[in-house]
This record gives structure tokens, sequence and C-alpha cells, in this order.
């Protein structure tokens, strides 16, 4: 027992001088970013060997606090969401890890891994030291750190680093919030242990950095994709009093899709050659992504700006045109970095294949059931109110929300703020559509009757200034220029359509 212990106390990854040391020695990591909730668990540990003979060292995921506690105080670390085994899995077939538990992550994801229901609450501020604010974190980090805890490098596991925030330089007010950091880093230190090495990471600039990092308690570090990356590591160190390894945090091996636009790619030749560069100066990198996945359900994010016209959604995809794709297979760009990794580092070889595809024919519908007759068995949030309220308000996560109430007449009805998708129907047929940024009025004809509005959230937002964001029709709805009242309001979501 004592001899177990001594060894355990012997392990240690820490930063001195300009280098990063595991047990007193020189370490230099090869990450690829891997999201768990972006592929089947059935699938992880094949990819980790795909990652390790492609050249990684360590992998690197983001922990979205809206997947491990969806309801207030109700924590899921279940099948899908089971960040122990991920780890377990990764230390099993010799993957050290890097973990990104937020509590704001971005991601892509929908509220940038924030759970919904923050925006329930009347006069939070989010991602700062709001008190309210942080008494959620609090609790939903104490739970989760417990859980990563044995995982830390110090206590026998495979977490070298720990991130705090993430690109908080991009979000932060002018002169930035260093007691919300502060209490994140002493949170983290608290529970996993003061051997533990947190870092910030922001965007190459000096403006991120004087607001998003906190010094005296985490590393800054930088992120940035293709070209010469000496201006960059050079103020990262300059940034970190003179001293410190290379890092970046975020190297953009391709990018993402929004709705509307051309798939995203990023050349194999630029990502090889900037990454060559990077390791020869000595840096360790985390490409981002290293494995592609899908925003399962309606996990999207999305972009946006003070104007709905900004508004973006991601697409269902994550493929990210990553070395290893959406569907895990291992691409041409993935055997380029490679033959990058060899050069640098002593890379496993395993025979490996890419998975079989097969055609499945064409497939037969032969039944159909219309949103009118299936309401009472899918709506799990009803509410009756004089003004339309928000999704949020209405305790609806994700999905969509019917709005209906009774017109004696009028033709022109008018929804000032759609969020995100509004279909508009009289006497349950469709007159129009309204989208996020676009025409709001709508002629729907002058008879009496019922209307009808069905809003889809199509992603709330992950990263802008406009972030945010609540669902739904947040204002008044009018006609002919007279506001509607006496709404009821039915919620619900397609993640569950057992019924």
């Amino acid at each position: 027992f004592l001899f177990v212990n001594s060894i355990l106390c012997e392990r240690s990854f820490r930063i001195v001088g300009n280098e990063f040391q595991m047990d007193g020695k020189h370490f230099q990591f090869l990450s690829g970013s891997y999201h768990y909730f972006r592929q089947n668990q059935n699938h992880w540990e094949e990819v980790m060997k795909k990652m390790l003979h492609g050249g990684c060292n360590t992998l690197h995921t983001f922990i979205p606090w809206n997947l491990h506690e969806p309801v207030k105080g109700k924590f899921n670390f279940k099948r899908g969401a089971d960040v122990d085994q991920f780890l377990y899995f990764a230390q099993r077939n010799g993957l050290y890890a890097i973990v990104q538990p937020g509590p704001y992550i971005g991601a892509d994801l929908d509220f940038g891994g924030l759970p919904y229901w923050l925006l329930k609450e009347e006069n939070i501020t989010v991602r700062s030291s709001d008190a309210l604010f942080m008494k959620h974190v609090t609790e939903y980090f104490t739970k989760l750190f417990n859980i990563l805890k044995p995982h830390m490098y110090h206590n026998g596991g495979n977490v070298i680093m720990v991130q705090i925030e993430n690109e908080f330089g991009s979000y932060a007010p002018q002169s930035g919030d260093t007691k919300y950091l502060e209490h994140l880093c002493n949170l983290a230190h608290q529970i996993l242990g003061n051997e533990t090495v947190l870092y910030t990471t922001d965007g190459p600039s000096l403006y991120y950095l004087q607001r998003g990092s906190i010094r005296e308690h985490a590393y800054a570090t930088v992120n940035f994709g293709t070209g010469d990356p000496t201006y960059n590591f050079e103020l990262e160190r300059s940034w970190n009093n003179g001293t410190g390894p290379y890092v970046n945090s975020e190297f953009y091996t391709g990018w993402v899709d929004r709705w509307g636009e051309k798939h995203n790619k990023v050349s194999f030749d630029a990502v090889c050659s900037s990454l060559d560069r990077m390791l020869s100066m000595g840096a360790s990198v985390n490409m981002y992504m290293y494995v592609g996945g899908s925003n399962l359900a309606f996990t999207n994010g999305a972009t946006g700006g003070g104007k709905s016209s900004q508004y973006k959604p991601y697409v269902t995809s994550y493929d990210y045109d990553a070395p290893i794709s959406e569907a895990g297979d291992m691409t041409w760009k993935y055997e380029k970095i490679r033959d990058v990794a060899v050069k640098y580092f002593d890379v496993p070889f395993y025979s490996l294949n890419n998975r079989t595809k097969k055609s499945y024919g064409d497939v037969y519908l032969h039944g159909q059931l219309t949103l009118y007759n299936a309401l009472d068995k899918i709506g799990n949030r009803v509410k009756e109110a004089e003004y339309p309220m928000s999704m949020e308000d209405l305790d609806v996560d994700y999905g969509y929300v019917l709005y209906q109430t009774n017109v004696t007449g009028g033709e022109y009805l008018e929804i000032p703020q759609c969020r995100d998708m509004c279909y508009v129907l009289k006497n349950q047929k469709l007159m129009c559509v309204i989208k996020n940024g676009e025409e709001k009025k709508c002629y729907i004809t002058s008879q009496a009757g019922q209307i009808d509005i069905l809003v889809e959230n199509l992603g709330r937002t992950s990263y802008g200034s406009d972030f945010f964001m609540k669902k739904g029709i947040t204002q008044k709805v009018l006609l002919d220029g007279k506001e509607l009242k006496n709404w009821k309001m039915t919620g619900f979501n397609l993640t569950d359509i057992d019924k």
C-alpha cells in the first residue's frame, strides 16, 4: 500500500520554464478534439485507436453542461453522456486527456453548452461572477469535478490539463471579470487538487488575452488556424510573463457548417505545413476538430448578433472536414497529418479499416399523423395566458411551441419577433412561413376562426454578441395593428417519439 502510494505521489504534470514536464521529463502533446457526445458510444474505442495510429498522444474534449444537467438538479451521466467511461477508455488505450468543462464551452452547441433553464431565471447574468449564476455553476461543478477527480494525472488517471471557460476575452466586458475566472479556478483546484494544471484560451490578440485570461491561476494559451504561427506564439509567451510552452489549443483543421452556406473545407496542405512548423518549434497542438460527429437531436447552436438577420443556425452534421470524418472514416487529411506526426513522435501502428457502407434501398411510408391529432400525445407543456410566452418561460427545452388564439376578423398578422421559424395557419390551413430576420407580416384572409402559430427553435446562439436569446414568440402579436390576446400554448420536442 505504501509502495503504491509513493508511486502515485511521483506522478506529476506541470509547466517548468518553457516546457511541459511529465514526471520530471519533457513532454509535448499532439492532441485531437473528440466529442464523446457527438458520436455513438459503441465506436469510442475504435476511434481512439485511429487517433493513436494517426499520431495523437492526447485527446481533448468539451463537457457540455446542458447534456449533463438537462433539468435543474437532475444529472445525467448515463450512456452517451458517460464522460467517466470515455476517459477510462482513453486511458486504457494509451491516450492522455485534456478536458474543457466550461461552464460555457461554445463548441457550436445550443446556448454554448449552457442549460436552457438558466434563461428562465430573472435578472441572471451568465458567464459572470453574478451570485445566482455562480450558485448554479458551483452545484454543477461539484458534481462533475468529483467524477473527474479520479481521472486526474496526479491521482493515477490520464487528465493532464483542465481548461477554464472558453474564449472569454471575446465575450467579457471591457474590464473583464477576473472575479468570475478566479472563482472557477479556485473551485477546480479545491476539488481536483492544487496540482491540476489549469489554462485559458483566446484568440491571438492582446485585447482578448487582457480580458479573457487570469495568469495568476491559469496558463494563457491561444488558438488559431493555418499560417505562420511565430507571432501568435511570441504573443502567448510574452503575455505569460516571458515564459511557458507554446500551445495552440484549437488548431483548426476545418470549419463548422451553417444552413444556407456551402460545406467548409480546409486544405490538407495548409494544415500539414502549419502543423509541421508548430511541432518543429516545440509547440504542443490540439487539432480542432480531429474527429467529426453529429449535432444529435436538437443540440446544434447558431451564430448571431445584435440583428436577427445575422442569425445563422448550424446544421446537424459536425463533420468539420476533420481528419476522421463524421462517419468515423480515416481521410486523406488524416494520412497526411500522420506523415507529419511520425517526424516528431513514436507513432504506434494499428491495422485499421474504415467502416463498411451499404444502401438500405427505398423506404416507403404507409401512414401519417397530423400535428393536431398528435398534439395531446406529444404536448408536454400546456399553458394559457393573456400574452405569448417564450419557450423558456413555458419550460420548453428544445423543439416547438404551438401558439393558438381565436379571431373574429382581420387580414394582416404581424409577429415582430419570431425565433426562429413561424408557421402561420388559419383554420388549420398554412398561410405563410416567417423566418427569424425576414418579413414579419402575413396575409391570413379576413374570415373568423382560429389562428395557430407553430414556432420552431432552430438552435440557441452559441457565439456572438446577442448571446442571451430566448426562443418562441417573445413580443406581442398584432392583427391589423391591434394586439392579439388570450393564447393557448403547447410545447413539445420530438426527441422521444415513442408515444
